[in-house]
């Protein structure tokens, strides 16, 4: 490993909010690096921003910084890929070149791990920055809730209002009824009565006794 790769500790990390956005993260998610390679990832983004003009004339400028601080060398290499879990490398599969992985991990670098191009997949983005998969995990829960809470309003809403206008029918249908119990003599009570199944009983008999 290079003068230029991590040690085991994360130097040069000073502000931890500008890398994670300005949110403060649980105690237990907070910016610290226990990985060659997430501390490599932090690094890199204070090499690139601290010193725009000297990585300036590099194509992938956060890939080239991630990669020297994990080997020592500006670019992907396949020892520098086995060295990320969950990467395999093999250059006889043909499914991606070096040169795609140093445009996908400059994107995810540059990003916090909010977007992970090919090749790299979710997870890999996830390992790299896990304050960014915790924030993203949040958020999804948040929408989850949100859409339960609207789908249950909208459900009470729409309930209601069928409640509303089942009680409206209902009281037409009654009123029909009672209207028509004037005309009826107590021998065609019974008829009348089974002309309206959906009379409830307290109400044919008020209609009755009054």
């Amino acid at each position: 490993m290079g003068k230029g790769a991590v040690s085991g500790v994360c130097e040069g990390v000073t502000d931890k909010a500008a890398l994670t956005g300005g949110q403060t993260l649980p105690a237990h998610l907070a910016l610290v690096c226990l990985r060659p390679e997430q501390q490599a990832a932090t690094v890199a983004i204070i090499d690139v921003e601290e010193s725009p003009r000297r990585s300036g004339f590099e194509f992938y400028p956060y890939a080239a910084a991630f990669f020297r601080r994990l080997t020592g060398r500006g670019k992907a290499s396949g020892r520098g890929l086995r060295l990320i879990p969950g990467i395999r490398w093999d250059p006889t599969e043909r499914l991606a070149t070096l040169s795609d992985y140093d445009m996908a991990f400059n994107t995810l670098i540059r990003t916090r791990g909010e977007y992970c191009p090919s090749p790299l997949s979710t997870s890999d983005g996830d390992w790299l920055f896990p304050e960014t998969a915790f924030r993203r995990r949040e958020r999804n829960k948040h929408r989850v809730r949100l859409a339960a809470h609207k789908y249950h309003s909208t459900w009470s809403r729409q309930d209601a209002r069928r409640r509303a206008q089942e009680a409206l029918q209902y009281q037409h249908y009654a009123e029909r009824a009672r209207i028509e119990l004037n005309f009826q003599s107590p021998d065609t009570f019974v008829q009348w009565h089974d002309r309206h199944p959906e009379l409830k009983e307290q109400d044919w008999l008020a209609m009755f006794w009054h």
